[in-house]
């Protein structure tokens, strides 16, 4: 059994929006690592991702891997504050350095539970208390905010949650019949979205789609279309088969390297409360493994829980189209609404990088070592710019009965 050691505060300083103080780790042998990232995964495609990271970051090989391995503890912190305690988690953050102390949001005070959490952790965390909104109360407000912009004739929305400043921010294109000034809208919303809300008006598109069997070529008619992302099992009945985006319309059939082509049939879709993800069957053998690069086939050892997803967190993506592995990209919003032409996809997760994806990228498979974190979506603009989207993979099972194979 873990010791809770009884000195938790450090030091304190002041954030925009709250109290944050640093809090005592308790005895780093008690809390190892476990899990992807620290030796779970085959050494090889382990150290591929690594490196990947370590090129995008400025970081040596060794920064990369030790902020790998805190990534990965943090999250399961995190994932337990925001399942005993859904009411006070507020969001987490990983510090963008490779030695920086992670930050644990918290609505109100923390309690005891959370304070213990920390202190047993074995590494050092920034408890940042006193925000107005707990991290789901923030993803319904994101969501609610989306549908009344949908009321007021707007058809082409971003909204997201900004977990490290208590906020929700709205990206809207202007279009006739609407309000054209940001000032105008506000006056327009439920009371209890007029604080705490950022609304920006463009005349710009802020979402596009982009139109082992995951990574590989999914055609429609016989053209590249999209991109394969996860085998999956459909819960019900054990039938295998693999996800694409949700927006792929039409697809019909998957290419197999060095195999052939072999036909696909549609099962089910979902562009909605849980993303923008769809999944097929085939007359093939379906086994749990994906393409990382267009040569470089991985198993699939673990999916990432949805309350594990850090702002911060390095992920990696591949699809067909660009046809190149990009782990330059680190999670920006943990949930982010994006209605494009009326079609209304939530719960998707935003990466902090300008998009890096091009068109038949969509469905591809967001990952880092052998972990499935989601699929692609598109591009949809938050924080002044068109960020790289993916739907989570770990809503799978809500959006279309399945759920991703592990080996």
């Amino acid at each position: 059994m873990r010791r809770a050691r009884s000195l938790l505060l450090v030091a304190a300083t002041v954030l925009t929006t709250g109290a944050f103080a640093t809090v005592a780790a308790g005895n780093p042998a008690a809390a190892g690592p476990s899990g992807p990232g620290t030796g779970a995964e085959a050494g090889q495609d382990s150290l591929t991702d690594l490196k990947l990271l370590a090129k995008a970051r400025g970081w040596t090989l060794q920064q990369a891997r030790e902020h790998r391995e805190l990534s990965d503890r943090f999250g399961e912190l995190q994932a337990r504050v925001a399942t005993d305690r859904p009411a006070l988690y507020a969001g987490a953050r990983l510090a963008g350095t490779p030695d920086g102390a992670p930050s644990l949001f918290v609505k109100g005070k923390a309690d005891e539970h959370i304070r213990s959490l920390i202190g047993t952790a074995g590494f050092p965390v920034e408890l940042a208390e006193d925000r107005p909104y707990s991290w789901l109360e923030l993803e319904d407000r994101s969501i609610k905010l989306n549908e009344h912009l949908i009321t007021l004739g707007y058809s082409d929305i971003v909204t997201a949650v900004d977990e490290t400043t208590s906020t929700v921010e709205a990206v809207v294109t202007r279009k006739p019949g609407a309000p054209s000034k940001a000032e105008d809208v506000g006056p327009q919303l439920p009371a209890a979205l007029q604080n705490g809300v950022r609304i920006t008006l463009t005349d710009t598109d802020v979402a596009a789609d982009e139109s082992a069997f995951g990574g590989m070529w999914v055609r429609k008619d016989g053209a590249n279309n999209c991109t394969s992302g996860w085998s999956v099992r459909r819960i019900s009945d054990g039938l295998t088969g693999v996800t694409t985006a949700g927006h792929c319309d039409g697809i019909d059939e998957i290419v197999h390297p060095g195999v052939g082509t072999h036909p696909l049939y549609h099962r089910a879709e979902h562009r909605g409360q849980y993303g923008d993800v769809e999944w097929k069957t085939s007359p093939a053998a379906e086994p749990d493994d994906f393409y990382a690069t267009a040569s470089e086939v991985r198993d699939v050892a673990a999916l990432e829980a949805r309350a594990n997803i850090t702002v911060g967190e390095a992920v990696c993506v591949y699809g067909r189209s660009s046809n190149s592995r990009d782990c330059s990209h680190t999670v920006m919003r943990t949930s982010i609404s994006c209605t494009n032409n009326g079609v209304f996809n939530n719960r998707l997760v935003a990466m902090n990088a300008k998009r890096t994806t091009i068109g038949g990228d969509s469905g591809g498979g967001w990952s880092f070592n052998n972990t499935a974190y989601g699929s692609h979506k598109g591009g949809c603009t938050v924080d002044g710019a068109t960020r790289n989207v993916f739907s989570v993979a770990d809503l799978y099972d809500e959006a279309l009965g399945v759920r991703v194979r592990t080996s």
